[in-house]
């Protein structure tokens, strides 16, 4: 990515021509202009002045513009006028002034004031077409094992793997990108795998729903971020050996419905970061090599009875806004 630290002082035009540009500074800007793809960062606490911004997405390729620090706000103004975006994602960003903020086709991720935003309607998406990988819309449609050339899914869509997705025998689906989606539900009842290249981000804001026809494979190195912010989703991998560092980032919260079980011991293995939200283990087991929680977000753990094997360390070290219900659990 690029940085741009205007010094609080007054330019024309800036443009993105990278994938990712960071903003210092309270500055003066005419546009600011935004390609599909683009992910614009303003510094937290900061205020930018502008005429317009030109920020028109797609389904395929959406803009992302974000404070710099979650959960902190950085600001837009502007005196007169429509600022019209599309295809935007927006989180943690006010705007103020006499001109109006308009969003549609947007995605809220949350902390934002003074936008009207008329959120993308949600889908419910199934996998169609046998293998192939998550960013190609050949393999995504509206109806089970329908035409497909649907746009990928985004953090409102759930998404659907049943018989209908393949025709032919151990088919895969890929996740060679990063894959954001609310729900993922698998019914198939023949075997097929999830695969993955390696390092890729997998973004879950609802349930993650695997069964035992599922077979996980060459997901190392990647990492499953659980970010609902809503109130009861599940999560399922059937006992099934997951290779992913898992994180949990929302405020909402979890139950499992089975073990969760991380590779451990050798390198690589894989740890759960639990940054915030409820977690309820339901009784199940969890194994990992690390369990640690770094934050002051609040977090309710319920442990039941569960047997909590975290091979090297549990580490929880700060315990404000922390609940834990140890119940008879054993770690």
């Amino acid at each position: 990515g690029g940085t741009f630290n205007g010094g609080g002082l007054a330019y024309s035009d800036i443009q993105g021509n990278i994938y990712t540009v960071s903003i210092s500074g309270s500055n003066t800007f005419d546009t600011i202009k935004l390609k599909p793809g683009n992910i614009l960062a303003l510094a937290a606490g900061t205020l930018q002045k502008i005429k317009n911004i030109v920020a028109a997405g797609t389904c395929g390729n959406w803009i992302t513009i974000q404070s710099s620090s979650a959960g902190e706000q950085a600001g837009l103004t502007s005196n007169t006028g429509t600022i019209a975006l599309t295809y935007v994602k927006l989180k943690d960003l006010s705007a103020a002034g006499g001109a109006t903020f308009n969003a549609t086709n947007a995605i809220d991720q949350g902390n934002n004031t003074g936008w009207n935003i008329t959120q993308v309607a949600s889908r419910t998406l199934f996998w169609v077409g046998n293998s192939g990988n998550w960013d190609q819309t050949a393999h995504w449609s509206l109806t089970s094992g329908g035409a497909g050339g649907e746009c990928i899914p985004n953090e409102r869509d759930s998404v659907v793997v049943n018989d209908a997705s393949f025709t032919l025998a151990n088919q895969q689906i890929m996740f060679n990108s990063t894959a954001n989606f609310k729900s993922m539900v698998w019914t198939i009842t023949a075997a097929h795998r999830l695969s993955g290249n390696s390092y890729r981000t997998i973004n879950c804001y609802g349930s993650f729903i695997l069964n035992s026809f599922v077979n996980i494979t060459n997901l190392t190195d990647c990492y499953l971020y659980f970010k609902t912010n809503e109130k009861g989703h599940k999560i399922n991998t059937v006992n099934k050996q997951v290779n992913m560092n898992v994180y949990f980032d929302g405020s909402g919260s979890w139950t499992l419905l089975d073990s969760l079980r991380l590779k451990t011991g050798a390198s690589p293995y894989y740890i759960i970061q639990y940054n915030k939200g409820t977690l309820t283990t339901n009784n199940y087991g969890i194994t990992c090599q690390q369990f640690d929680s770094y934050s002051k977000e609040k977090r309710t753990l319920n442990l039941g009875s569960s047997r909590i094997n975290s091979v090297s360390s549990w580490n929880f070290q700060d315990s404000t806004n922390l609940t834990i219900n140890a119940g008879s659990s054993v770690i």
